[in-house]
């Protein structure tokens, strides 16, 4: 039987190849076990997108929106309404968003939450009364909601051709106080006006008998009652976090709220009338510095440009 003759130069290179073909070995199954980590896990979130509805080119579509609108347009800080936002996303599969509000002239989300699993075409709602994400009252203006993908990009407005925008409008505004006189009006007396043996304390404003009269602040009612000689009809309410006084006088009749009752911005507590020492149905309104209306405090002069403030955007 013939042997197989040894050579070494061929042993080596074989020895060779083994070596090799292990150290690769080596290198993939080290390559599957190493991992990287973050201090901040989310900062290397990648952003979604929609893997199951794509464009003619196999290009991943945006999260798109099909509805988005604001009511009431309006909003008042302890009013009787919240802006209610309803939205609408396009697409083929559910998303987990983030719905925001923001100042309409840009800037940091004054309030923020998470929508998770929202499926397309289902309408959806998101309320804010007007408490930013320190539990403080805003401050007064303009807002708009708006939503993006978590971990991802804005929500786009618009189809993916550019040529339909999403129905409704999504920009609102909220305000520290409402303008009290509910109906047409005009300015008359300021503070300093003369008058026989007193200083006129506050601003007159003329509106027709019976014109709904509601709260400029939200508050409770500290003083209701009647003086025949002076304020006819009127009411004091402490204004919820301003720590100054609301005095409303000459109602047409006995206030609707009682002592002690709470009432919101905008709440209607009465009518202008002409009760007391009046000429001519007015509202005459003052404004009193902590501690209050004859407990310590001053009535302000800046009363006629606050009430020009809150008629502005009432």
């Amino acid at each position: 039987m013939p042997r197989t003759r040894f050579v070494p130069g061929r042993a080596s290179a074989f020895a060779l190849v083994g070596l090799a073909a292990l150290l690769v070995w080596a290198g993939r199954a080290e390559a599957q076990t190493t991992t990287t980590t973050t201090a901040d896990p989310a900062a290397e979130e990648a952003p979604a997108t929609d893997t199951d509805a794509t464009s003619g080119d196999g290009a991943t579509r945006a999260l798109r929106l099909r509805l988005e609108n604001v009511t009431p347009q309006k909003i008042f800080f302890r009013g009787s309404h919240a802006a209610t936002f309803e939205y609408e996303i396009a697409g083929r599969r559910a998303r987990d968003l983030v719905i925001e509000v923001v100042p309409k002239g840009g800037g940091e989300a004054v309030q923020r939450w998470q929508a998770k699993g929202v499926e397309p075409g289902r309408r959806q709602t998101q309320s804010w009364g007007g408490k930013t994400r320190s539990k403080d009252a805003a401050r007064s203006g303009g807002y708009l909601f708006r939503v993006r993908e978590k971990g991802g990009a804005l929500a786009r407005r618009a189809t993916s051709d550019g040529r339909h925008k999403a129905e409704g409008d999504r920009s609102f505004g909220y305000f520290d106080h409402i303008f009290p006189i509910r109906g047409k009006h005009t300015y008359g007396d300021g503070v300093g006006a003369p008058r026989e043996g007193h200083t006129h304390q506050g601003q007159d404003v003329f509106a027709d008998c019976g014109t709904p009269l509601n709260a400029a602040r939200a508050g409770k009612v500290q003083f209701r009652g009647y003086q025949g000689g002076g304020a006819g009809h009127y009411v004091v309410i402490d204004g919820k976090k301003t720590g100054r006084d609301y005095v409303y006088m000459h109602l047409q009749e006995k206030a609707r709220a009682a002592e002690g009752d709470r009432v919101r911005t905008g709440e209607r507590i009465g009518e202008v009338g002409e009760s007391g020492n009046a000429s001519g149905c007015h509202l005459h309104f003052e404004l009193w510095s902590p501690p209050g209306w004859y407990e310590g405090g001053d009535f302000l002069r800046s009363v006629t440009r606050q009430l020009k403030r809150w008629d502005g955007w009432s």
